[in-house]
């Protein structure tokens, strides 16, 4: 037996009854019941539910049973990628929802212990622990000790104890930093490692959004048997005086305090700067933000709307871009060409929206785009868009499910797009009364694998809609804008 039949076992026993009695309480299959119970059958989501209910469970013992459905159903390793992936959507809705308020201050106190008094050359030859614990001496050594500190990082893709241990220190704090790295990630890698790369990306992004870091990331990929960038010490961290080298296995490292050493480094780091490529891109340029010069058949696409670019003509577009944007037809040439795309392939893609920010959209919220950019949609023509991606998700023309308020997302502060060549994550937010872009992509294959597995597996999820509770939705929303318009 699994743990989820056992779990199904124990609560059958606790409530008092038999399968027989069980089946007839809840008009279930008898048949059926028994090999759920007995671990031979997996049950259908809605058969679990309402199991749950006969059972009249409490919260917690449901949300338990449902965690074990889950691992039972996808494997453990499916699962916890697939929780990792949603803790990075929920970390993001987080930092960009609310205002971080900087209420904490690194002092002696409150700080590690730091060591200020290492010798010139220091070398460890001992396991992670230890390397890692002088990693992170090194990181409060430049918050503490620095007026302004700086630390660039030449550094491997899954140490994410390292990026969390930056972004802890650094969320809330009144000290500044300016971080630079190039993260160095296999194009093609094993399960365990990729496992890591999800983790440390939720951090990446994270240090991106806090206000008080300065961060330029750039990343860059290798082949296999290609990881070593220079012998024994492929890897380093440089704080303002300090050069940290650390071996391939992260179970060497050896600690420079000599200025020509710390040069040659960062020689190196600008060398590698300009070679590779950036990871995290900030910028008020949508052309660049959403790799508009690109040409990707989008297959699945998580943002605030369905589709509705389905239903864009070139008039259209034309008439919503503001035409006192420098360069405004070269950014309206590449929005028409890419939203062509979106509807050749609008039969293979499938997409996942808000309702509310559905309703806001034609209600006359600017959603995505600031009024500089783009013209608000009428009333009238948000509705239009609305009955358009109703009828069609009925035809069977598109794919599209709305979100249910399983996942804790703000869908208006980022989208996700997932093409066969790379993964792109797109946010957009407000700080200060400006509007912030910025563009994650990952051309890793297996992330990409991660992710295309994590969208396949969401129509049978709680976390959205199924097609036919979407098309009631919509249906409901269409009534509610047309009594509203009579009125």
């Amino acid at each position: 037996m699994s743990k989820f039949s056992e779990k199904i076992d124990n609560l059958i026993d606790e409530s008092g009854e038999n399968v027989q009695s069980l089946a007839r309480i809840g008009n279930f299959n008898r048949t059926t019941l028994q090999r759920v119970k007995t671990g031979e059958r997996l049950p259908t989501r809605a058969f679990l539910r309402e199991l749950c209910e006969t059972l009249r469970l409490s919260t917690a013992e449901e949300a338990e049973l449902y965690e074990l459905y889950e691992i039972q159903k996808l494997g453990a390793q499916r699962y916890n990628n697939r929780q990792k992936i949603v803790a990075l959507i929920e970390t993001i809705t987080e930092l960009t929802e609310q205002e971080i308020q900087f209420s904490k201050e690194m002092s002696k106190t409150e700080s590690r212990q730091i060591r200020v008094d290492c010798p010139v050359t220091q070398t460890i030859f001992t396991d992670e622990i230890a390397v890692l614990e002088s990693v992170r001496n090194a990181i409060d050594r430049e918050l503490f000790n620095t007026g302004v500190p700086q630390i660039r990082m030449f550094i491997a893709g899954e140490k994410e104890p390292v990026y969390d241990h930056i972004f802890q220190q650094l969320m809330g704090n009144k000290k500044s930093l300016i971080l630079e790295d190039v993260v160095h990630m296999p194009r093609v890698s094993d399960g365990s490692a990729t496992d890591k790369y999800l983790s440390t990306l939720k951090y990446l992004i994270s240090i991106s959004i806090l206000k008080n870091v300065s961060y330029q990331s750039n990343y860059a990929y290798y082949e296999a048997g290609e990881i070593e960038h220079s012998a024994l010490f492929p890897y380093y961290i440089l704080t303002s005086d300090r050069t940290l080298t650390i071996s391939a296995d992260f179970k060497r490292l050896v600690i420079y305090e000599d200025a020509s050493i710390h040069k040659l480094y960062l020689d190196d780091f600008a060398s590698l700067q300009e070679k590779t490529g950036a990871f995290i891109i900030e910028s008020r340029d949508l052309y660049k933000i959403f790799g508009m010069d690109q040409f990707r058949v989008t297959h699945q696409l998580m943002n605030a709307l369905p589709a509705i670019g389905l239903y864009f003509t070139r008039e259209m577009i034309e008439a919503k871009i503001n035409q006192e944007l420098p360069y405004y037809e070269l950014f309206q040439d590449a929005v028409v060409s890419t939203y062509a795309q979106l509807q050749k392939g609008k039969s293979t893609m499938t997409t996942y929206f808000s309702l509310d920010y559905l309703r806001g959209f034609i209600s006359g919220q600017c959603i995505f785009f600031p009024p500089d950019i783009c013209h608000p949609f009428t009333r009238e023509e948000g509705v239009t868009f609305l009955k358009k991606t109703r009828d069609d998700l009925a035809a069977g023309a598109i794919k599209a499910y709305a979100m249910s308020d399983k996942l804790y997302a703000n869908y208006g502060f980022f989208e996700i797009l997932l093409t066969d060549e790379a993964i792109r994550l797109v946010l957009h937010y407000e700080d200060a009364e400006a509007v912030i872009f910025k563009a994650i992509e990952l051309k890793e294959e297996r992330i990409i694998d991660l992710f295309a597995d994590f969208f396949m597996d969401l129509p049978d999820s709680d976390y959205v809609l199924t097609r036919k509770e979407t098309i009631a939705q919509l249906d409901a929303m269409i009534d509610d804008f047309d009594q509203a318009g009579c009125a």
